[in-house]
């Protein structure tokens, strides 16, 4: 029964004081449509990288350049591929509006600016530092890959020529009755045999190093170009009006019992 008598005397209250309770809404609402309309546009460019790998191992993880990008010496080269003067002002002037994520393979790279086209270099110019960064870690470690397996070739010609060499003994001695040379023909064989066994390994380990060189080596590259996109993503004016409206609702409906109860308070003193 309370409870009857208590929604019923909220619903007179907001009867009897609807025009403050309209009177702020609108001017929440009136005020949000201002200061949204007022505020400059804010346009985005998104585009995405696929981290290069050598041997399984990514030549730079996704948080560590999601780190670098903090940095003002890789905000400096942002900054000169926009042709920009690269100075203290400048380099602020992009922090903040070059934001990077995703995963350990995946990037994803924004730029926001006032104009699509101001959002679109920003996007083109830092994928285009990511991008140079990592071919220098791609073309150093495919050419430490690279001495390893011209190493490891000259050591298998060696080895070749040390096999040949141990065979033409072998075939010098084999025909002997003499027992020592009987058992320096078996040093030979097991030395032979030893030589092989090492050369077949290494051949194998060459021949994986190859495939390695040649497949399992992947620069980074681009997976989704980054494209103009014309329209603003702020601010967001009808979230804006529809929150205001919102607040402007309950802080009508606050005004209106707050004076409610200053006035019954001032009726019952009397």
């Amino acid at each position: 029964m309370e409870e009857e008598i208590d929604l019923k005397d909220y619903l007179n209250m907001i009867k009897k004081r609807w025009k403050i309770i309209l009177g702020v809404f609108l001017s929440s609402v009136i005020v949000s449509v201002i200061i949204s309309f007022s505020l400059p546009k804010v346009y985005e460019a998104r585009g995405m990288l696929r981290m290069g790998k050598v041997r399984e191992e990514y030549l730079e993880t996704g948080n560590t350049v999601i780190k670098i990008f903090q940095t003002n010496s890789i905000l400096e080269k942002v900054v000169k591929k926009l042709n920009l003067p690269v100075t203290e002002k400048e380099i602020e002037g992009i922090r903040g509006k070059i934001i990077i994520s995703g995963s350990e393979d995946i990037l994803e790279v924004k730029g926001r600016g006032k104009t699509p086209s101001i959002a679109l270099e920003l996007v083109d110019s830092a994928g285009k530092v990511i991008l140079e960064r990592h071919q220098r870690f791609f073309d150093k470690r495919k050419e430490i890959l690279k001495e390893y397996n011209a190493g490891v070739e000259n050591q298998l010609v060696e080895m070749e020529k040390d096999i040949k060499n141990i065979r033409d003994k072998i075939k010098r001695n084999e025909q002997t009755d003499s027992q020592a040379k009987a058992y320096i023909v078996q040093g030979y064989v097991e030395s032979l045999e030893n030589s092989l066994d090492r050369y077949n390994e290494l051949k194998e380990q060459f021949y994986e190093k190859n495939l390695e060189e040649s497949y399992a080596a992947e620069p980074t590259r681009i997976i989704v170009v980054p494209l103009k996109n014309d329209k603003p993503i702020l601010p967001r004016k009808k979230i804006n009006v529809l929150l205001a409206a919102f607040i402007g609702l309950i802080v009508g409906l606050g005004v209106a019992a707050f004076v409610d109860y200053l006035e019954r308070s001032n009726t019952q003193k009397r």
